[in-house]
């Protein structure tokens, strides 16, 4: 059981999957991938005031790279997970 707990609270909170695998690296890893994509995410106008500016193409640069942000951190935790299991 507690295995399973350790799981899902490895997938529930960030930086915990690289912590339960005694790997802080992966732990801050984790936690850094998952700041940026909820930034990205959550300012999706992106940083410039003036749409005209740049158009579309700055919340499409900022989309994407909350996108590579999220698959970076899907990646930390599955590493971490593969890791735990291992031990």
């Amino acid at each position: 059981r507690i295995s399973r707990v350790a799981s899902v609270v490895s997938l529930l909170i960030p930086g915990v999957g690289g912590l339960l695998a005694r790997r802080p690296d992966l732990g801050f890893l984790g936690v850094l991938s998952f700041g940026f994509a909820a930034v990205f995410f959550a300012w999706h106008d992106g940083v410039v005031p003036d749409p005209l500016s740049v158009g579309a193409a700055g919340s499409l640069a900022f989309m994407a790279a909350g996108c590579v942000s999220a698959l970076v951190y899907l990646a930390i935790v599955s590493a971490g997970l593969m890791i735990r299991r291992n031990l």
